[in-house]
C-alpha cells in the first residue's frame, strides 16, 4: 500500500487497462484510501476475505460473517456492492459457493477447472492459476518461512509469455494475479511493463 500499489496503478493507467483488485476488507480499514482511489481510477473492486482468512478452514457461519463483514466495509466506504469475489488462497468450499450465489456475486475467480470461463452451479467462474500468480515466483519472507530463491524476472517473463500464447491459440483465458507487496517492487514493474 505505501509504494507498490501506487506503482502498479500507474503502470496500468500508462496503457489504459482497468484491473480487477481483490482487497481483503481489514487492509480496506486499515488504508481507507484505497477502495474509493481504485473506484475512482475507474477499477473494479472485489471481496478478498476479511484478514485473508483460509475459507476451506472455516465453517458456513464463519464464512458467512467475513462476507457479510466486507461487504458492510466496501458498501461504506464505495457506496458499492462488490460484484465479484477472489478467495484468500484460492481455496473454495461448497457452502462458501452457495454464499456466493445467495448473496448475489455475478461471478467467482477463485477456482482452475478450465482456461476460459465458465460457469459453476449457475455462478460464473473467472479462472485462475498458480503458473499465472506472481506469489509463487517471488513470494520469500525470510525468517526459514520459505526453502526456495525468488526466481529470475526473465525466467517468469518467458514462462508468463508461453503460458500467454498457449492460451491465446486455444482461445483461453489469461488471467494474471499479482500482489502489490510482491510485484510492486522496482524489478517486477518492470517484468509487467516487458509483460
Amino acid at each position: 500500500v505505501r509504494q507498490g500499489l501506487a506503482r502498479l496503478l500507474k503502470l496500468l493507467a500508462s496503457y489504459e487497462i482497468p484491473g480487477s483488485f481483490f482487497v481483503p476488507s481489514a487492509d480496506a480499514q486499515r488504508h481507507p484510501e484505497v477502495l474509493p482511489n481504485l473506484v475512482d481510477a475507474g477499477h473494479e473492486v472485489g471481496v478478498h476475505g476479511h484478514e485473508h482468512e483460509r475459507s476451506d478452514a472455516l465453517d458456513r457461519a464463519q464464512n458467512a460473517e467475513i462476507l457479510a463483514r466486507s461487504l458492510e466495509v466496501f458498501e461504506r466506504q464505495v457506496g458499492l456492492r462488490p460484484r465479484g469475489y477472489r478467495s484468500p488462497a484460492w481455496e473454495m468450499t461448497a457452502d462458501l459457493h452457495a454464499l456466493l450465489r445467495s448473496e448475489g456475486f455475478a461471478y467467482d475467480s477463485s477456482l482452475m477447472g478450465y482456461d476460459h470461463p465458465y460457469s459453476l452451479d449457475g455462478l460464473p467462474e473467472i479462472p485462475v492459476e498458480w503458473l499465472t500468480d506472481d506469489a509463487i515466483y517471488f513470494r520469500f519472507r525470510g525468517g526459514g518461512l520459505e526453502h526456495w530463491p525468488p526466481v529470475a524476472p526473465g525466467d517468469v517473463l518467458t514462462s508468463w509469455l508461453e503460458e500467454w500464447r498457449g492460451v491465446h491459440a486455444h482461445g483461453g483465458l489469461f488471467t494474471l494475479t499479482v500482489h502489490p507487496w510482491i510485484s510492486g517492487r522496482a524489478q517486477r514493474i518492470r517484468l509487467l511493463e516487458a509483460f
